[in-house]
């Protein structure tokens, strides 16, 4: 389930960057 926990993650970092947001 690790595996979901990493595309969230990584479809919020995408949305981040479109908004021009750094972590």
């Amino acid at each position: 389930m690790d595996h979901l926990i990493d595309i969230a993650f990584y479809k919020v970092e995408q949305n981040m960057k479109k908004e021009g947001v750094k972590f």
